[in-house]
């Protein structure tokens, strides 16, 4: 038998592959895996020296792990690609999962969330500091949810603590469970939530960093992902992240729209209403919003932008048909209106990006309105935006008028190689495409529904073409979708080819799923 010692390194690499891959395989937990990379670790240090990197560069911590993980990551600093923080909220009972949260659980989950993320920062502060540094792609990520989410009204609709590193399909919740005081049999829903058990998983909560955050050179990235249903402001950690380079934001569609007078422009305030039943005590909580963290939280090293606002249609529905709901100050809209000051502050902020994918938070028509001729985005290679506007009942002169205006901001975009301007719901998927691959620009639509382009959207992407390769556009040929094949927006992502362009990949399986057991079949 030849000795471990004399094999070359390539073939002692190949063999320690193979035992990563054993343990991937055999253990789904992720403690499961770590714990066998560990004792591999412990052979000797040529095998220290492989499975450590294995080891530490993914991390999940939780608030009682932060005490160890200060005192025994140091050495490994370097090796930490990525942390994902899970912070574990206040539980509750039946009947509580279907009621509006109390202020003593808003309070109580907005600190655990504000201490948690506080003592993380102060940890990582050091992390740029003596000889052993961090990974140069250090990326951290904040998830939040309540281990109760997952056992009353929808345990087994919603994923609230998947892993980012999750590869393969999700596994199913609890698709065979009956409960039907939480409105379940046989793994069916015999009847829909109602708005006090959403707003239980949903709304702000409001974290107090006390004086302010740690200041973190090492993260290069953050990554809030749509599987936290609770809004929390971003701004203060952003503005504590002075190196960061890019961005994932998912939050959540807030259920109510805001009508004229319910905008702050001036203050770039965002107002939602959170309403906390208790006693017919009302408690209305003003959460800084989307424009406040477009103007003036992005530190100017930020690179590439992901913001997703995601949307259940179930509880969109549920909202608007809400006899009460209909009476608040600013009522609930099956169609999302986005703010045209937060767009207008996108396309600004926008200037010194690289890349750029905005998803249903801010409307390209928007976008595209404030552009000013002196302006230029030097660096730009891709943005992906979405308009309300591009769904069949528009007419198609408005539809080409949007993409007349994508094709003059795109003359200003020097380096641009991808652009989409889309849409996603159930019934409806369509996209305006341009592309640049080998030289060659290209423009199609791809849609359940079809739309003629006019000679003026087709020369303004012609000057854009020739500008960015010197050579004419190629306009496609028009590919049509089938709208009943299109049951939600995730499939409508996926149809339209923009998978790794607008989400992140454990989101879009989260929501595929979820949407999967839509309620309302309409």
């Amino acid at each position: 038998m030849t000795e471990w010692s004399l094999l070359p390194r390539g073939t002692q690499h190949l063999i320690f592959e193979i035992l990563a891959q054993d343990l991937e395989a055999k253990g789904s937990k992720t403690r499961t895996k770590k714990s066998g990379l560990s004792q591999y670790a412990l052979v000797c240090k040529t095998w220290q020296e492989f499975f450590e990197k294995k080891l530490y560069r993914h991390l999940t911590l939780d608030p009682s792990s932060l005490d160890d993980f200060d005192e025994i990551v140091h050495r490994q600093r370097t090796l930490v690609e990525h942390i994902w923080l899970r912070v574990e909220l206040e539980t509750y009972k039946c009947p509580d999962c279907v009621r509006f949260r109390k202020v003593s659980d808003y309070e109580a989950n907005s600190a655990i969330i504000g201490d948690t993320i506080n003592w993380l920062f102060y940890i990582l502060s050091t992390w740029d500091c003596g000889e052993v540094k961090a990974s140069p792609d250090l990326v951290l990520e904040i998830s939040a949810y309540s281990p109760s989410d997952m056992q009353h009204i929808f345990k087994n609709d919603l994923y609230f603590d998947t892993s980012p590193f999750t590869t393969g399909e999700l596994e199913d919740l609890q698709p065979k469970s009956s409960h039907q005081h939480h409105g379940w049999v046989n793994g069916q829903r015999s009847r829909a939530p109602d708005i006090d058990a959403i707003s239980r998983i949903f709304g702000p909560v409001s974290p107090d960093f006390g004086s302010g955050l740690s200041v973190v050179r090492a993260v290069r990235g953050l990554v809030i992902r749509r599987q936290t249903r609770h809004h929390f402001d971003p701004g203060r950690m952003v503005r504590s992240l002075p190196n960061l380079r890019f961005m994932n934001y998912e939050p959540w569609r807030e259920f109510f729209c805001f009508a004229d007078g319910k905008y702050h422009a001036d203050s770039g305030e965002r107002v939602s209403i959170l309403l906390i039943s208790s006693n017919n005590l009302t408690s209305i909580s003003f959460v800084i919003g989307t424009r406040m963290l477009v103007s003036h939280s992005l530190p100017r090293t930020l690179k590439d932008l992901t913001i997703f606002e995601d949307f259940n249609e179930d509880y969109t529905f549920i909202h608007c048909t809400d006899m009460m709901a209909k009476e608040y100050p600013c009522p609930p809209e099956l169609v999302r209106t986005p703010s045209q000051a937060v767009g207008a502050a996108l396309a600004k902020r926008s200037l010194s990006l690289n890349r750029l994918a905005a998803s249903y938070m801010v409307d390209a028509a928007d976008f595209f309105k404030v552009t000013k001729p002196e302006w230029s985005w030097n660096s730009l290679t891709a943005i992906h935006l979405t308009s309300r506007f591009l769904v069949s009942a528009v007419d198609a002169s408005l539809v080409n008028r949007l993409l007349l205006y994508a094709g003059m901001t795109a003359l200003q975009m020097p380096k641009l190689r991808k652009m989409n301007v889309w849409n996603g719901t159930r019934g409806n998927a369509c996209t305006f495409r341009y592309e640049v691959t080998d030289g060659l620009a290209t423009v199609g639509w791809h849609g359940t529904w079809d739309l003629a382009l006019e000679s003026r959207v087709i020369d303004v992407w012609e000057k854009v073409a020739r500008r960015h390769t010197g050579r004419s556009l190629t306009v496609r040929r028009s590919r049509l979708l089938d709208q009943s094949s299109i049951t939600s927006h995730a499939i409508a992502i996926q149809e339209l080819g923009l998978s790794n362009d607008v989400i992140h990949p454990v989101s879009l399986k989260q929501i595929k799923k979820e949407t999967e057991r839509y309620f309302w079949k309409y």
